[in-house]
């Protein structure tokens, strides 16, 4: 069985009647398979903030919006749709990347009691408790996602990263 499908698309950057920056984002969620629409929606995002351009840390920033925006859409997402897997997945990889790990680990456990076939929501989640030092977890989310799909690189090298660090080189 696969989940519904979330799909976001940053589609063009306008400017709106007050002369803002305004980013358009659409999302849909379809159906297992894709046949159906489920749901979809338009986000109109207003730009903040000195442009990237002349900004010093200008990276950093381009980084952070966009980091807030998909974080925007997401929250969004749930407010149509409280459960939806693939919207709380991402939403614990924004904390991951933000360095909120027990964030991440709520989220993106909150994901697989949704769906707990797709075994990047597993990789995932051993990744945030890695780096919380939860090696035991980590390698149980690992070994989950392996098993889900034993041709998926990504829980493989983690799952070595995580022995390695044990001392557990037998394996």
């Amino acid at each position: 069985d696969v989940a519904a499908e979330l799909y976001v698309t940053i589609g063009q950057f306008d400017v709106d009647a007050t002369g803002r920056g305004v980013l358009v984002a659409w999302w849909r969620i379809l159906s297992p398979g894709g046949e159906k629409i489920l749901k979809a929606g338009e986000t109109r995002l207003a730009h903040q903030g000195p442009s990237p351009d002349t900004s010093p840390s200008g990276a950093i920033a381009t980084r952070r919006r966009r980091l807030d925006q998909a974080q925007t859409i997401y929250n969004q997402i749930l407010q149509l749709e409280p459960n939806n897997p693939d919207a709380l997945h991402l939403l614990g990889v924004i904390a991951q990347q933000r360095n909120d790990h027990h964030k991440a680990i709520e989220l993106i456990s909150r994901a697989i009691a949704s769906d707990a076939t797709f075994p990047g929501y597993h990789n995932n989640l051993g990744e945030a408790r890695r780096s919380l030092n939860q090696l035991d977890l980590a390698e149980k989310a690992y070994r989950q996602a392996i098993t889900l799909q034993p041709n998926f690189p990504d829980p493989h090298n983690n799952l070595g990263m995580v022995l390695q660090k044990r001392g557990d080189v037998n394996e």
